[in-house]
């Protein structure tokens, strides 16, 4: 420490460098208390699944002036620290499955996702009372079996972890359930899922998302919240921009067709702002036609 000290010094003013790089003196200056601390890296969610998982959570701590905020999975709201509070850390504390999401007015936000199993909440697994997963891993955990009905109550990411038991493959039970109802079946054949049929347009004959058409009656135009993936709940925002300027918006919810009137020729410009705040554009270029008339 003293070298380095040294020669920063000569650096910086040309002087007196030699006696304080001269020192080769291991022994440290200062020595403090041995501290022991903890430090979280895990920049994901959290999953509670078991008893002491939640018995073993950190307390929430926070720092001057900060406060911290609890919201339970069906909405309530606590003030775990308020800002003028002396206190620096509280108890988190769930009292129902579901996610649940800590907030520092400061720090950010953290989401545990707590096993409706811990409260008795989890269902039968069946279409009327189907299983409520927070985690991928509940279908192993709890040995489901042939027709387990189940939604995924941690948020369709959770799609992606879900783990399923050997043997069995994923099916829609209800795909127009909110949310939507998923089944597992019995299948030795290694296939993992199985969808209904669908029937999807798809306009080839333009490149690009440039199209041009006829200025006549009302023409369909496709919106999506969530690029076509079929959640209902999903909001979007259809906005069609006329050449002169003016601008025509509708809020929407799910997947769809909008039908509207291109009433002005020129180009027009169609964007829709999807749930995720992901934006897509295309152009229209409309046109009023030409008649010939011979005399």
């Amino acid at each position: 420490m003293t070298s380095r000290f040294g020669l920063i010094f000569a650096t910086a003013c040309g002087l007196f460098a030699l006696p304080f790089a001269a020192s080769a003196d291991p022994t440290p200056e200062e020595v403090s208390a041995t501290v022991v601390f903890a430090l979280d890296t895990f920049a994901s969610s959290r999953h509670v699944k078991t008893a002491e998982d939640l018995a073993a959570l950190w307390p929430v701590t926070r720092r001057a002036g900060e406060s911290v905020v609890l919201v339970s999975s069906s909405g309530a709201s606590t003030t775990l620290i308020p800002a003028d509070s002396e206190a620096t850390s509280a108890a988190l504390v769930f009292s129902e499955g579901g996610a649940w999401t800590a907030s520092n007015s400061v720090q950010g936000t953290a989401v545990f996702f707590v096993r409706h199993s811990l409260y008795g909440t989890l269902g039968d697994g069946t279409l009327q009372s189907p299983a409520k997963l927070v985690d991928g891993d509940e279908l192993i955990d709890y040995n489901a079996g042939d027709g387990y009905v189940f939604t995924l109550n941690g948020g369709e990411s959770h799609f992606g972890e879900l783990k399923l038991p050997t043997g069995f493959r994923l099916e829609y039970a209800d795909r127009d359930a909110e949310p939507q109802k998923w089944r597992i079946a019995a299948d030795a054949s290694g296939l993992e899922y199985v969808g209904p049929e669908l029937v999807a347009p798809l306009d080839t004959y333009y490149v690009g998302s440039a199209r041009r058409l006829h200025v006549k009656g009302m023409t369909p135009v496709a919106y999506t919240g969530d690029h076509w993936c079929r959640n209902a709940a999903a909001d979007s925002t259809l906005t069609f921009f006329a050449p002169n300027g003016q601008s025509t918006a509708f809020d929407l919810s799910g997947t769809g067709v909008q039908q509207f009137r291109f009433n002005q020729t020129g180009t027009w410009t169609v964007r829709l702002a999807m749930a995720d705040e992901t934006t897509l554009e295309a152009e229209i270029v409309a046109s009023a036609g030409f008649a010939i008339f011979v005399r």
